[in-house]
């Protein structure tokens, strides 16, 4: 198990490595737990990313006073499925993490847009 934190997802991926990336008495060599680790630490990076860009420009709109409560469910809801993936993230187990924070970047990336077009973006 590990006993540092993994800020990046090449770091995910070699924190990974030092059990499962060399042959040990109890777990077996495995490469695709390194690659599944890496790309489960990108899809959370990219859906963040989004719900940052997505405060952001809620922000921007309840400062020019623009009705956005419907944008505002859909990005609680999108922070809920961020949430929950990082919770899986710690499972060690990396069953639905990609998957999980990929659809929260789908849904963050339609209520940024959302939020963009109310705002008079193009």
């Amino acid at each position: 198990m590990a006993s540092t934190v993994a800020s990046f997802p090449t770091d995910a991926a070699k924190l990974c490595a030092q059990c499962h990336g060399v042959e040990r008495d109890v777990l077996p060599k495995r490469d695709d737990i390194q690659a599944g680790a890496q790309t489960a630490m990108e899809a959370i990076d990219r859906a963040n990313g989004i719900v940052i860009w997505a405060n952001g420009l809620m922000d921007a709109a309840k400062e020019r006073k623009v009705n956005v409560a419907a944008e505002e469910a859909e990005l609680a809801a999108v922070k809920t499925m961020l949430a929950d993936s990082k919770a899986k993230w710690h499972t060690f187990t990396l069953v639905g993490v990609r998957e999980t924070a990929d659809a929260a970047f789908a849904k963050g990336v339609i209520v940024k847009d959302k939020l963009r077009t109310k705002l008079g973006f193009k």
